[in-house]
């Protein structure tokens, strides 16, 4: 069985800034997805700086194990101000997700599996001491979202589980960003 992912992502800086600090990366090569979404800490050109620098490191190091992804962002974002993160791999060929998230970047998961998607408190860019890479077997229809705390986590997932996954994302972002934030989420259906 091959899963047929969708992949939806929607973001916008902090009202009134012109940079965001919330960034998210994706990256689709023989198949395999990864997305990562990340938020520097606080909002303006510093929080810029660091998901900017986070983005290049995972966009040079995509191939490898999430953990030690992370890890290298880890050390990338040492000169700013920092980020937290989730990133997650999904290889529709073998029905296979990995996750790994550090800080309130928080996944939430609709489906009949085990999922169980947590996070590992912490900043990337302070000498991470433990980074935690988990994998979940998936199936066809199961939904994962991804999203910055910018995002209210107040919606009701069941209620929009039916919209693809590019217009679940935009509606997250239309209806649940605070205002006092920047604001990213990422959608992926299996």
């Amino acid at each position: 069985m091959t899963l047929r992912l969708q992949i939806g992502v929607a973001l916008r800086p902090l009202p009134g800034e012109r940079m965001c600090g919330d960034a998210i990366v994706t990256h689709v090569h023989h198949g395999v997805a990864l997305v990562a979404v990340i938020d520097g800490l606080g909002h303006g050109p510093g929080a810029a700086r660091a998901s900017a620098a986070a983005c290049a490191y995972i966009d040079a190091h995509r191939d490898e194990p999430l953990a030690r992804v992370v890890e290298g962002c880890d050390r990338a974002l040492r000169q700013t101000r920092g980020a937290v993160m989730t990133l997650i791999r999904v290889d529709p060929s073998r029905a296979i997700l990995q996750h790994v998230a550090i800080g309130n970047v928080e996944t939430r998961y609709r489906g009949n599996g085990d999922v169980c998607a947590l996070t590992v408190p912490g900043v990337v860019g302070t000498r991470l001491r433990k980074v935690r890479e988990r994998s979940f077997s998936v199936a066809p229809g199961d939904l994962f979202v991804i999203y910055t705390d910018g995002i209210s986590s107040q919606f009701d997932l069941a209620a929009l589980a039916h919209l693809p996954a590019q217009e679940l994302a935009d509606q997250l972002l239309r209806t649940h960003a605070k205002d006092h934030d920047d604001a990213g989420c990422a959608v992926i259906r299996c």
